[in-house]
């Protein structure tokens, strides 16, 4: 799939995201997958029938940090440079600095026990088990791609509310 400009815009889903995910966990796979538990597949272009930023947000988890120097290594090997945390503990980012023909994803390792991953899983999984909710965040997103009027920063921190709001719900009903 052709990249897009660097512009804000949300589009209709797109089963062709789940294609473009499996290709690119394959090749991470044939990195690392001796040194991850798995590699997931997260964020709204994982969610099917909603709408989203088409980029593919992918994790893949690690047992602990033991394995992570070795990770770094071989990504850097492969054309990745491991961007630090960007500020959420435990998320390790990383940004693929050589051209390929996938479409763009953003790619992060966790170690299986953070905090940001099991919240990450939890919202994923609330919008993939409830439909009201995943239309609720899919009108929401329509309504901020308008209003933050290609702001990127100002479109993610608007979600914010909604995405916390789902998640201490999920927790307060057992999910975990």
């Amino acid at each position: 799939m052709p990249k897009l400009p660097n512009t804000l815009i949300v589009l209709p889903y797109d089963p062709n995201w789940v294609t473009e995910y499996e290709r690119i966990r394959d090749y991470l796979m044939e990195q690392i997958g001796d040194l991850v538990l798995e590699i997931k597949h997260v964020g709204s272009t994982s969610v099917p029938g909603l709408c989203a930023k088409p980029i593919i947000d992918i994790v893949a988890v690690m047992e602990s940090y033991d394995v992570f120097p070795e990770i770094v290594s071989r990504l850097e090997k492969v054309g990745y440079r491991h961007m630090g945390d960007q500020g959420i503990k435990e998320r390790e980012v990383f940004k693929r600095l050589i051209p390929d023909d996938f479409m763009d994803y953003h790619f992060y390792v966790y170690p299986k026990d953070s905090e940001e991953s099991r919240r990450q899983n939890i919202f994923r999984n609330a919008l993939l088990n409830n439909k009201e909710i995943a239309d609720e965040y899919g009108k929401l997103k329509m309504r901020l791609i308008d209003e933050a009027n290609g702001d990127r920063v100002l479109y993610t921190d608007s979600k914010t509310g909604f995405i916390l709001g789902v998640i201490n719900k999920a927790i307060q009903e057992g999910a975990g």
